[in-house]
């Protein structure tokens, strides 16, 4: 059928109108180019226009929030081993779960340029900010002063310490092989006299060799240490013969001098003792009812009497302290911090600063090591420096069931710390701990103070339990490896836990102690060069029994 011939004519001019005309295309694709260079001209402006790694103000974001994260790490910090102008390690609480302190350390090399590093726990250093041109930390430390006692100077001359020569009611008294005489001497100090020494003892006595007989014998002179019964205790400290032949056969005052008795703090006396020694017959002693505190021994077993007393003198040589000494330790109350990112060739961003205060207040300490004894100490990591602080002494295993109530109860196992120190510093001793067996040499703290090379001094500090229930204690020192010789012996300490604080100072070369918070005295101590290479702390119950419930060595950061 043959279509209209309008409708023939309209159905072309349709497809016609559908298609574009080559001018048409010419025009849009112009239009087109147009508005592409249009949009990446915009987009490479906008990209300009983005801060780049150098924008002061990308610098100063990035230097802000580690300020922040320092600053709350800081913050929480317990103590501090290191910190100056340009680097800060500290220690922080426990964050995983092990009981084992943090430690984090922020340094920065002061080149301009250089990372600042984050250290955690001994891993490799971590880049806190990429490029540093300046870090600095501003110290707000407290400082708490301890003072004590100066160091001690013994007196060039001997004093008159005691005088028991009252002329009454004499009676003459023979020392034999079954009857022994001695007196208690307990001499009065004064002031600024922190302990005495015996030096020189003078007795009335008399050669029994008289009216033609002739009767040898001779007779120890002796000094032992008093208990709390005024009766001799432990070992003799020094002893001198006198033979019979060389007495007159009256009455005289006879002399024996003491060369190796050791200091003894105020109110620590001692026992002078005559004591049959060999031959027949001991020499003839005088005793008066005028005076008190003579002792008598028959067959060794000793009474005290305070209705007479031997007619003698104790003379002694005082040790006096000096010029008051002072230990000081530092307190981190707040820390300043400021940080300005770039490099020598962008020196001009912002300072970013803040000040942070510390909560806990830590010490700044260059060695630290503490003991509660509420779990196993071989486990303990105190600084926080990825090595434990303790092992037993000797090696093995430490057993936990000789922990109760915090309290560890040793006996042959001892504790040793694994870190070295030279203790050069101003070193801090503090013990709470008894003796709980008579038997051995002590319980107590032993360490190589004030090293250098090989020169050192070893310092000991140990109770010892005694029969009548005191306990006594003894600061020693080495003068050689073989020669131990104690700078202070102090008796009658009451039985129970007792608090000991010992300071060693470098500058004085003293070590002063305290005793249940009363300043004994300090003492100087004498380096020598040690063949020991020790670097370390122990605590120890030797050859006994002991008890700790508190043990904390320091040195303090200069």
């Amino acid at each position: 059928m043959r279509l209209p011939a309008t409708f023939q004519r309209s159905h072309v001019h349709s497809r016609a109108a559908a298609a574009f005309t080559l001018v048409e295309l010419v025009i849009g694709m112009a239009l087109a180019s147009v508005l592409l260079a249009v949009l990446a001209a915009t987009v490479m402006f906008s990209a300009q226009a983005l801060p780049g790694a150098n924008d002061p103000a990308m610098v100063t974001l990035e230097a802000g929030k580690a300020l922040d994260k320092i600053a709350a790490e800081v913050e929480t910090a317990i103590y501090i081993s290191k910190i100056d102008a340009k680097t800060i390690a500290f220690t922080v609480a426990p964050r995983n779960g092990d009981a084992i302190p943090e430690r984090i350390v922020y340094a920065w090399s002061g080149v301009p340029g250089q990372p600042l590093t984050r250290t955690y726990n001994g891993g490799p250093p971590q880049t806190a900010v990429d490029s540093v041109y300046s870090f600095n930390l501003v110290q707000n430390p407290q400082s708490e002063t301890e003072s004590y006692p100066g160091c001690g100077v013994e007196d060039a001359n001997e004093s008159l310490l005691q005088d028991l020569t009252t002329q009454m009611s004499v009676n003459s008294q023979n020392v034999t092989s079954t009857q022994s005489y001695g007196q208690y001497l307990n001499p009065s100090l004064p002031a600024g006299a922190t302990a005495w020494r015996l030096t020189h003892f003078r007795f009335s006595a008399a050669t029994p060799n008289f009216l033609g007989l002739t009767i040898s014998g001779v007779t120890a002179v002796q000094v032992a240490l008093a208990n709390s019964a005024f009766l001799p205790m432990g070992n003799v400290l020094e002893q001198h013969p006198i033979s019979n032949y060389s007495l007159a056969w009256f009455q005289t005052m006879q002399d024996v001098y003491f060369t190796s008795t050791t200091p003894l703090a105020e109110g620590t006396p001692i026992d002078a003792l005559l004591v049959f020694s060999s031959g027949n017959e001991g020499l003839i002693a005088q005793q008066t009812a005028a005076e008190t505190g003579e002792l008598m021994a028959n067959s060794g077993s000793w009474q005290y009497y305070n209705n007479s007393g031997l007619i003698c003198q104790a003379y002694g040589k005082l040790t006096r302290s000096s010029t008051t000494q002072y230990a000081t330790s530092k307190y981190l109350v707040s820390l300043g911090i400021q940080l300005q990112g770039g490099s020598a060739s962008y020196p001009s961003n912002p300072l970013v600063q803040t000040t942070v205060r510390l909560l806990n207040h830590p010490e700044l300490v260059s060695s630290y090591w503490e003991l509660k004894f509420d779990q196993d100490p071989t486990q303990l990591d105190a600084n926080g420096d990825g090595v434990l602080d303790w092992n037993v002494t000797g090696g093995g295993n430490f057993n936990v069931s000789n922990l109760s109530n915090n309290l560890w109860n040793l006996s042959s196992t001892g504790l040793t710390t694994t870190t070295g120190s030279d203790f050069a510093g101003v070193t801090v001793v503090d013990l709470r701990l008894q003796s709980t067996s008579t038997s051995g040499t002590g319980t107590g703290c032993a360490l190589a103070a004030l090293r250098a090379g090989t020169s050192c001094v070893p310092l000991a500090v140990t109770l010892q339990l005694q029969t009548d229930g005191t306990q006594t204690l003894v600061l020693s020192q080495n003068i050689s490896d073989l020669t131990t010789v104690p700078l202070l012996t102090q008796t009658r300490i009451p039985s129970g836990l007792v608090d000991l604080h010992v300071v060693v100072d470098p500058a004085a070369k003293s070590a002063a102690l305290t005793v249940n918070s009363v300043p004994i005295g300090t003492f100087a101590v004498t380096p020598y060069n040690s063949s020991t290479v020790g670097r370390t702390c122990a605590l120890f119950a030797n050859g006994g029994s002991g008890q700790f419930q508190y043990a904390r060595i320091k040195v303090v950061s200069p």
